[in-house]
């Protein structure tokens, strides 16, 4: 029977079968209360004098303020012969005959409460109380049918409103919806040790930032990604922070050309990021996680909802936590950490490297010489060694953060220069280095480098290649302190996790490949102390000494082989502050010509420290004077004169 079928047949009943009723027979909407964005489920009952053979119920609503989604009956009419029912946008309706054909069922026992249906209504976008009323003759069950009337069957009787039937209207209470973030609590033991952060918004969410603590004695965040509700709409920014005990995730919607405007609609339990972790306890079970604002520098739990920052409400949660018994290789502790018989560099897990040492690095001795008091470079470098056939480009680097601790007898200068690197030709879009020079404020002293390669629109997923060979990415200029005492002495300049430097947030050395974060080899240096060069002024091959002129007519000749000679025969001046006669910072002509002046024309005496034999007084005779250090900053060293107390 189709549902026109049905109307007339409920007409006939209502026409042909009136009488009244002396019990209490009704049909009764119920009363919710639902957020903005979320579905509320009316139930529609009947109250019977007699076992209920049939009903009609017709209702509808605002349409401003709520939305039908769908009319569900109850299971108890799943034996009736006819069940038909529609929804539309305003207003629904439900009809039914228990029996038609004299077979099964031919009623449901009479009840006080009988559920016949539940009535599914979104609500929009505004708050307050939206009716739900009862409406005879305005809707049928399908277009161009006959309006129908709310009634009961009973005793082969219709009963309507004419006839005694009592009815009482719903509601539905829209309240706002709150802002919050709370956790999927669904974890087991086959969730794979992730966490799926949930969003509850009452407005369209245009970014987000979500700031998740852990306790990390017990887990190791591995990644942050973004969830469904996000990347439905087209995430355009994503960025990861990782720090020992807390993981920032930060998402903007739409951030590139052609601004279009997308967001996350309101809604609850919106999946909008999801945390992977690394059990490190040795038995499965809950782990804690906690949305924790101000950790990890200024990053707080935030919704951007009209251009403007709201903190949601935020609930806790936990992970259940599943050890592994072969975790992720840690590549500088000796172990075979994930049981693949590899060891640290030797597994390719570990192919990504970190390094400092001088510009031109050797690998196999990364130390670097300097003299007290002067400045050096000190040069980063990376390696991600590239894998044959590597689908998961598990060697493109997108951005890497380097911690080193440095003896406090040095101190690092406050400029990371990458002219000339892998960084400038790259065109990274971050570089920041931050440096904490302070010995005496309890934690040493530190500097932390991080780059990131893609940060700024138009995001094109720009990363460092693969490098077979380790490539420098920047220097930082280190000064050793200006005391004798240090000489002979190795300052150690090494790698180091879960320093601060002069912020407040430890940071690990980490390189983030496919947005996961790895564990690097880790290679550090140190910077050897000498004396600095002592020398006489214009012995360039430093034959003389403090028995006499310690200058004669070989050096203006050691000093022309030097500039004019072919490669093949050229010298190797030790000290090149010594055949700097004039003292003007480079060697050229001119120290030839003042050696020669000096010597056999009556020319001035080179200025100290030297030449050996000096006038105390003008026109009294030359006495012996000892070597010494150059008292003018210049790019000339003395590596032949270098000696220690």
């Amino acid at each position: 029977m189709d549902s026109t079928k049905f109307s007339l047949v409920i007409l006939v009943f209502w026409l042909s079968v009136w009488s009244s009723q002396t019990e209490a027979n009704g049909l009764r909407l119920g009363h919710v209360v639902e957020q903005i964005g979320g579905t509320a489920s009316v139930p529609l009952t009947a109250t019977s004098s007699s076992d209920l053979q049939g009903l009609v119920a017709t209702l509808d609503w605002d349409g401003e303020m709520l939305l039908g989604r769908d009319l569900i009956p109850s299971p108890l009419l799943a034996d009736a012969d006819m069940v038909v029912t529609r929804i539309e946008d305003s207003f629904a309706a439900i009809g039914v005959i228990v029996d038609i054909d004299n077979e099964g069922a031919i009623a449901i026992p009479t009840s006080d409460d009988l559920l016949v249906a539940e009535i599914l209504v979104d609500c929009r976008n505004q708050t307050g109380v939206a009716d739900l009323n009862f409406v005879d003759g305005l809707y049928a069950t399908v277009d161009g049918g006959i309006p129908l009337h709310n009634l009961i069957v009973v005793d082969a009787a219709s009963i309507d409103v004419e006839a005694g039937l009592t009815l009482e209207n719903g509601s539905v209470e829209c309240q706002s919806r709150p802002n919050q973030f709370s956790l999927d609590e669904s974890g087991t033991p086959e969730s794979d040790n992730v966490a799926r952060v949930l969003m509850e918004n009452m407005s369209p969410v245009q970014g987000y930032v979500v700031s998740l603590c852990h306790n990390a004695s017990s887990l190791e965040l591995l990644e942050m990604t973004p969830g469904v509700a996000a990347t439905a709409v087209g995430v355009e920014f994503v960025n990861s922070e990782f720090a020992a005990n807390v993981g920032v995730f930060s998402a903007i919607l739409d951030l590139a050309p052609p601004l279009d405007g997308q967001t996350i609609s309101p809604g609850a339990d919106q999946h909008i990021a999801t945390y992977a972790y690394k059990c490190l306890t040795e038995e499965a079970g809950p782990q804690p996680l906690t949305f924790c604002d101000s950790v990890l520098g200024t990053k707080n739990n935030t919704l951007v909802i009209g251009g403007f920052s709201i903190p949601p409400d935020l609930l806790d949660g936990e992970i259940f936590c599943v050890p592994s018994d072969c975790p992720q290789e840690n590549c500088n502790n000796g172990f075979d950490d994930d049981c693949d018989d590899l060891i640290d560099d030797d597994d390719p897990d570990c192919d990504i490297s970190f390094f400092c040492g001088p510009r031109e690095l050797d690998v196999e001795n990364p130390s670097i010489t300097a003299t007290v008091g002067s400045t050096t470079d000190v040069c980063l470098f990376l390696q991600s060694i590239e894998s044959d056939g590597d689908p998961t480009q598990l060697n493109h680097v997108q951005g890497l953060s380097m911690v080193i601790e440095f003896d406090c007898n040095l101190t690092a200068g406050e400029q990371f220069y990458i002219t000339n690197t892998i960084t400038e030709t790259v065109g990274v879009d971050f570089v920041d280095l931050n440096v904490d020079n302070d010995p005496d404020d309890g934690d040493g002293c530190e500097l932390i480098v991080a780059v990131l390669v893609d940060a700024m629109p138009p995001f094109d997923g720009s990363t460092f290649p693969p490098i077979n060979l380790p490539q420098r990415i920047g220097c930082i200029e280190f000064t050793v302190d200006d005391n004798p005492e240090l000489c002979q002495t190795c300052l150690p300049i090494e790698f180091k996790n879960n320093l601060n430097a002069s912020g407040r947030i430890p940071i690990s050395n980490v390189a983030s490949v496919g947005n996961v974060s790895r564990s690097p080899v880790l290679q550090g240096t140190e910077i050897c102390a000498v004396s600095r060069g002592v020398f006489y002024r214009g012995d360039c091959n430093f034959s003389g000494g403090p028995e006499g002129l310690a200058l004669d007519i070989s050096d203006a000749a050691y000093i022309t082989r030097f500039l004019f000679f072919p490669p093949a025969t050229t010298v190797d001046p030790p000290c090149l502050d010594a055949c700097d006669c004039n003292d003007d910072g480079r060697i050229d002509l001119a120290d030839t010509l003042c050696t020669l002046d000096y010597l056999f024309r009556g020319g001035r005496s080179p200025l100290p420290p030297g030449p050996g034999l000096e006038p105390i007084v003008p026109g009294e005779p030359l006495v012996p004077t000892p070597p010494g250090i150059d008292p003018t900053l210049d790019i000339l060293d003395c590596v032949g004169g270098r000696s220690c107390p």
